[in-house]
């Protein structure tokens, strides 16, 4: 009979321990998910300026070859 109420209380503890588990990495989620559309977005803008700064040192090459 102790034996079954000690498991029972393991199970409760792994089971409080996985919920927090499980918030704490919602919560990691979010901040991450933010961070990596700025990246993505930060990349976006320096392909842009890569590009305008190409076309204004060679005004003179035809916009079909970009």
């Amino acid at each position: 009979m102790k034996a079954k109420e000690e498991l029972k209380e393991v199970r409760k503890k792994w089971k409080e321990i996985e919920e927090r588990y499980r918030m704490q990495e919602e919560l990691l989620k979010k901040p991450l998910d933010i961070a990596n559309k700025t990246k993505k977005e930060i990349e976006k803008t320096i392909g842009k300026l890569l590009l305008h700064q190409f076309m204004t040192l060679n005004p003179k090459l035809p916009n079909h070859f970009l």
